[in-house]
């Protein structure tokens, strides 16, 4: 009896050093875990962090592209409205000419 008593001391002995050596190694390894997801996150991070810049330049680089769409929109339009008065210009000069034309043949016709 004592020597079966002994051999499951022995056993037990065994039995928790395989359990602590068992324990060490997943504690290295939830470690080694930990470790690496603490890297990815702060990869992660950084990561966000740069794409929050781009994000804002972007921003920033749309609203100066609309800025410059409507300057040219409101120059478009100007330039517009001022061939439209030099074009009416232009009709009244050729209207007073055939004006002046006409009047300038009558006189003429009228000395003969």
């Amino acid at each position: 009896l004592r020597a079966e008593v002994k051999c499951l001391h022995r056993q037990l002995a065994e039995a928790e050093r395989m359990r602590h050596e068992l324990q060490a190694r997943l504690e290295q390894e939830a470690s080694m875990a930990s470790s690496s997801l603490r890297a990815e996150l702060k990869a992660l991070q950084h990561e966000a962090e740069n794409l929050r810049a781009k994000g804002f330049d972007a921003e920033l680089i749309l609203e100066q592209e609309r800025s410059k769409s409507g300057r040219a929109q409101r120059d478009n339009d100007t330039l517009r409205a001022e061939l439209s008065d030099a074009q009416a210009h232009d009709r009244l000069k050729e209207e007073a000419a055939k004006t002046i034309e006409v009047r300038l043949v009558r006189l003429q016709t009228e000395n003969k």
